[in-house]
């Protein structure tokens, strides 16, 4: 495996489900998610994510790590969004949610199991959290934690001390964490969305949702100076570089539907982090944009 400063996780929604406003080519076949998957780990990502919601993720990565390179990679997945009540339905339908993760992934041990919405800690008597918590006390988890969509999502998560895992929103356009960052010591902290499914890496102007407030041409010509200015290889380059920069996030999740696609974003980690004042000047020279714009679930509500 080769030695690398920042290991980034794979992300595999692509591997599952046709995702992403940018994704023009659907989803790769079982071939080619599992050459994807073993040249990612080969490489140097420290984790795999996915969730279970996502299609046949979970099964073409447990496919996939049968027999090889298990040990080299370290499992992150999520409970189902349940939105369950009642105690003891919740319970239940935690524990199938996790069963099945388990048998798709063909795993006895998860190495990170999160909730995929962070209002999970609490609803219905926080039944589900206590599913995790006894997963990890029994040595078939490692961390717990949970998906968060903002600030102050992570404010709550982080206040519990049984999390030791939360993954967040975050790309070089979201200045909602300043005040927080850095959480409490023994919190690790993965960023998902950098490259907001694709827009970031350079996606054309007809796919950008369309959301008041927005000047998304504008944006756009801001983001193409910085890669001038700071002498980065493109937009996706700028976008990982500035969040690469954060001493609190310890990894990037990134998606690629193609093999292709994978070795473009791995070269880009191989590239150096920005510098303070290079994060000091994107941070000048960019609008602050519609809370809207960061969540990708809230694009074309209503």
């Amino acid at each position: 495996m080769r030695a690398v400063r920042f290991a980034p996780t794979l992300g595999t929604a692509q591997l599952g489900i046709p995702y992403g406003v940018a994704n023009v080519t659907g989803m790769p076949t079982e071939q080619e998610a599992q050459r994807i998957i073993h040249r990612a780990i080969d490489w140097g990502v420290s984790h795999i994510d996915t969730v279970r919601a996502y299609g046949a993720s979970e099964e073409r990565i447990g496919a996939a790590l049968t027999g090889c390179r298990r040990d080299k990679i370290k499992l992150v997945t999520k409970v189902a969004p349940l939105r369950h009540t009642h105690h003891e339905t919740m319970r239940a339908a935690t524990q199938d949610s996790i069963a099945q993760s388990y048998r798709a992934l063909r795993a006895d041990f998860i190495d990170v199991l999160l909730l995929h919405r962070c209002d999970m800690l609490n609803l219905a008597e926080g039944a589900a959290w206590q599913c995790l918590v006894e997963l990890r006390s029994t040595g078939r988890a490692g961390l717990i934690g949970v998906s968060a969509q903002n600030a102050q999502e992570v404010a709550t998560a982080a206040m519990n001390p049984d999390v030791g895992f939360i993954q967040l929103h975050y790309n070089l356009l979201d200045h909602r964490y300043g005040w927080l960052m850095p959480l409490r010591d023994g919190l690790t902290v993965h960023a998902r969305s950098t490259l907001l499914q694709g827009l970031l890496a350079g996606g054309p102007l007809e796919v950008w949702p369309p959301i008041a407030g927005l000047d998304q041409r504008e944006l756009v010509e801001r983001l193409e100076c910085l890669v001038g200015r700071l002498e980065r290889r493109s937009m996706a380059d700028l976008a990982l570089a500035y969040v690469r920069a954060q001493p609190w996030v310890e990894s990037i999740v990134f998606g690629v539907e193609t093999l292709d696609q994978l070795e473009e974003n791995l070269a880009l980690f191989e590239t150096a982090a920005l510098s303070r004042q290079g994060v000091r000047t994107v941070d000048e020279s960019l609008p602050r944009v519609p809370e809207r714009l960061l969540d990708p679930a809230k694009w074309y509500a209503v």
